[in-house]
């Protein structure tokens, strides 16, 4: 990646300037080209909004948010604007305490910033919503999306935990942008698109429906990589490694969900529970970690759990056992 001076950053750039993953050279560039104007300082600290945002569920304590906040607060009222930037990327480098520091940073000196806004589907349900620009979201369960109040910067940017699709109401001049918090963004190129990024799973996998997406990856082993999709492609990052592979069905568009519906294509069982889980709201226990890998293909609804459980069964001889818990039911899963 190379920066160059009047050249607005993308905005992968501007999210490893966030996380401390710039060389020296490339942070000088941000932070000139974040000085030039008012705007590019927005496009900047919303970045770094979004990013944080991603990360929700994450608790500190009272007395280290305290003494991070004081610590930044004292640099921030006798330096520059500039050294703000750099005092703030480097926070980011420093891991805990950054993020607490350039969170007071945005939250503090930037009072008249829009309300961030947060839309969660629970287990088992789902949720939908029409953002401020008109954009319409659907979640699946188990999902948070969080937004601003208002759109009034140059990039429209939110983070998504779980799975949503987005229906865009597209805008040259202000791009769409979601931060999956898992080293991947999505940039709307005028289309309609799912998007899978669960907590606790180790994946990330970006549907399109129809028209384009850029899709932004980035992590320490391989950098940052741009992808563009095209109708019924599937992107699937596996977070751990940043490796990722595109790969086109006609059959399988992602968002199956909405309509009630599982479809499976060599489907490992961990993502064939997780979908059931996330629709009916039931949780499961797997006994043997090695039927984990299992796969399977074929088509249910979201609500037909026992004819999932019996197909298990028929299959691949997985028995099943039902426990009620003050949290709901619970499945235990064993082969037999």
């Amino acid at each position: 990646m190379a920066i160059k001076k009047k050249i607005t950053p993308e905005t992968s750039d501007l999210l490893r300037y966030v996380k401390g993953r710039v060389s020296e050279e490339e942070r000088n560039l941000i932070e000139e080209w974040a000085s030039e104007s008012p705007e590019n300082e927005k496009e900047l600290l919303d970045v770094a909004k979004i990013h944080l945002a991603a990360g929700i569920g994450v608790v500190y304590s009272k007395e280290k948010t305290e003494a991070a906040f004081s610590s930044v607060m004292k640099k921030a009222s006798s330096r520059s604007r500039r050294l703000f930037f750099k005092y703030a990327a480097t926070a980011a480098a420093a891991g805990f305490l950054a993020a607490i520091a350039l969170f007071a940073l945005i939250w503090v000196l930037k009072p008249a910033e829009p309300d961030m806004l947060t839309l969660s589907a629970p287990l088992g349900e789902k949720a939908e919503t029409i953002l401020p620009d008109g954009t319409r979201v659907f979640l699946n369960g188990n999902s948070t999306l969080t937004y601003p109040a208002e759109f009034n910067g140059r990039k429209r940017m939110v983070s998504l935990v779980g799975e949503g699709y987005f229906e865009v109401k597209h805008s040259d001049r202000h791009p769409f942008i979601i931060d999956t918090g898992k080293g991947l963004m999505v940039e709307d190129l005028g289309t309609s698109f799912n998007v899978e990024a669960y907590d606790k799973d180790g994946i990330v996998r970006v549907s399109l429906i129809e028209g384009k997406v850029k899709v932004m990856m980035d992590s320490e082993k391989t950098g940052s990589v741009a992808h563009v999709l095209s109708p019924n492609d599937i992107l699937t990052l596996d977070t751990g490694s940043g490796d990722f592979f595109v790969h086109r069905s006609s059959k399988v568009r992602g968002n199956e969900w909405m309509d009630g519906k599982i479809v499976l294509r060599e489907t490992p069982l961990r993502d064939l529970l997780r979908q059931v889980s996330n629709n009916s709201g039931v949780k499961f226990v797997v006994s043997n970690p090695e039927i984990q890998e299992y796969k399977y293909t074929g088509e249910f609804g979201t609500d037909d759990l026992d004819t999932v459980l019996l197909f298990l069964n028929m299959a691949s001889g997985i028995v099943s056992e039902r426990v009620k818990t003050e949290d709901g039911e619970t499945i235990i899963l064993a082969k037999n």
